[in-house]
């Protein structure tokens, strides 16, 4: 065999060995990936598990989501709203959100606020709001994520460990192919791992500053409270009328735009109607029931006849002669 013909197996044989050099470069990172994934869960866990014994207990690793509602009724509810964030930033919190309405005939004013203050100086705070007026309603609710927290920890952890190999594999590439594939992997890892460090973010900041919603109103007349005396059942009733009145030329003042229109299209059918009687139902002149002659007069009614006894049928005229005849002879 000559040097040319080794030369031109060698030429077939390197796409061959790059090939199955990138195949184990891949199939070693998949290993890894998951080897990775698997001891560093364990390992995320084991630290968790030690610091729990240092501190004591389970309950100091706990990871609560706090959230609270708090309803005030107050004579300036914008006054109070000014007072409860005063309380939220001295607890070292902020304000998420804030909407005021001043008082306006016929609504009242009213305030609503989102709150963020510290999870530890929850309970002084909420003590301190509730005492800015009059307490309506409250609640609170605690959410634990210790697990999930530690779920994201624990795939973190696996990513960057993933993110490090790819870039230590891409240093030591030496094809294009390899490097394109390098990079396409590294770029779904990074993206995971972006979005994974987002939520562990998010979670962290809900477990450290707990939520509080306030809603902060005037308070409201007693419902069923009926007028002392005789004056005050006059003004009661006068503004009831008043009231009443109102609301009907409220109502009125709706309708009428429709009422109008409503009214023209009405006689326009009136008059298309009147205008489309047929000729021949009118009556010609002269006839009875024209409007320009009277009506003939109403025959009488019959009268009863009344009952006579039956006179018995006149005989024959011979018969009443030979009667007489008859009469006249004298038996012999």
């Amino acid at each position: 065999m000559n040097s040319s013909t080794i030369e031109r197996s060698r030429r077939r044989v390197a796409p061959l060995t790059a090939l199955l050099l990138v195949l184990t470069l891949l199939t070693g990172c998949s290993a890894a990936l998951s080897g990775g994934a698997s001891s560093d869960g364990g390992g995320v866990q084991e630290p968790q598990v030690e610091g729990s014994e240092d501190l004591g207990g389970d309950e100091a690793d706990r990871q609560v989501v706090s959230t609270a509602s708090i309803s005030l009724a107050a004579s300036d509810p914008i006054a109070v709203a000014d007072d409860a964030v005063g309380v939220a930033l001295e607890a070292g919190g902020h304000v998420d959100s804030r909407t005021d309405s001043p008082a306006e005939e016929p609504s009242d004013g009213s305030a609503q606020l989102v709150l963020r203050v510290p999870s530890g100086s929850l309970d002084a705070t909420l003590i301190e709001l509730k005492a800015l007026g009059e307490l309506l309603r409250s609640s609170l609710n605690e959410t634990d994520v210790t697990t999930q927290s530690a779920d994201l920890d624990a795939r973190i952890t696996a990513l960057e460990t993933s993110v490090s190999r790819l870039l230590t594999m891409m240093s030591q590439a030496t094809t294009t192919a390899d490097l394109i594939d390098l990079e396409a992997a590294l770029s779904e890892r990074q993206s995971e791992l972006d979005g994974l460090t987002a939520q562990r973010d998010s979670l962290r900041d809900s477990v450290d500053l707990a939520t509080v919603e306030m809603y902060i109103t005037t308070p409201g007349e007693v419902a069923g409270a009926a007028p002392g005396d005789f004056w005050g059942g006059v003004v009661v009733g006068f503004t009831s009328l008043i009231s009443f009145v109102g609301g009907l030329l409220v109502v009125l003042g709706i309708a009428l735009p429709w009422l109008v229109p409503l009214a023209l299209l009405a006689a326009l059918v009136v008059w298309l109607v009147r205008r489309r009687r047929p000729a021949g139902s009118a009556r010609p002149p002269g006839s009875p029931g024209y409007p320009d002659q009277p009506l003939p007069p109403r025959p009488p009614l019959p009268t009863e006849v009344a009952s006579t006894p039956m006179a018995s049928p006149a005989p024959p005229a011979g018969s009443a002669a030979q009667s007489a005849e008859a009469a006249t002879r004298k038996p012999v």
